[in-house]
């Protein structure tokens, strides 16, 4: 069955990276964590979207099927969309192909293989801190202010695609 993916939405402390690591190792899949907002397009300087497949690949233990079937989790999400930088948008592209289960071809002088990512656990992560409004969950271990309104999901999806965050492709 297909994996869909999944965004997690939330202050600073509040354990979106522990969960995912937690799940990875529950469910004893290769799970590779990254900060997103220093992915770059394939050929420029920084790491890419095949580079985090290949640690993937490697955590994996080289076992193609298994890591096709591993979790890459995105940390800072939401920071792609701060930047207008053309490589973001170029990147932004890529991981589109990425999230709808695309086949990436990588060859290095270790590697020749595809990596098709349809069965790939996808998770992406940020505060997302427009979508707030500035204000502070309740939850978490940094500073405590409590919400005042109780957004639905489809509030919050209207909201990360009216802030900007993400497009309706995304």
């Amino acid at each position: 069955e297909i994996v869909e993916s999944i965004l997690l939405v939330g202050p600073t402390g509040t354990g979106k990276t522990e969960t995912i690591e937690a799940a990875g190792r529950y469910l004893n899949i290769p799970y590779f964590a990254y900060n997103a907002s220093n992915l770059n397009a394939e050929g420029i300087k920084g790491t890419s979207v095949e580079n985090v497949l290949c640690a993937l690949y490697e955590l994996a233990g080289r076992n193609l099927a298994k890591a096709q079937r591993g979790l890459v989790f995105f940390d800072e999400f939401d920071k792609l969309n701060d930047s207008e930088l053309e490589t973001k948008t170029v990147l932004k592209n890529i991981l589109l192909t990425f999230n709808g289960g695309g086949k990436f071809p990588i060859v290095t002088d270790k590697y020749n293989l595809t990596f098709d990512t349809l069965m790939t656990n996808k998770v992406y992560a940020g505060v997302c801190q427009r979508i707030a409004d500035s204000k502070k969950l309740a939850i978490g271990f940094g500073e405590q202010q409590k919400v005042d309104d109780e957004s639905t999901e489809s509030d919050i999806r209207r909201k990360i695609i009216e802030k900007k965050y993400f497009t309706l492709e995304e």
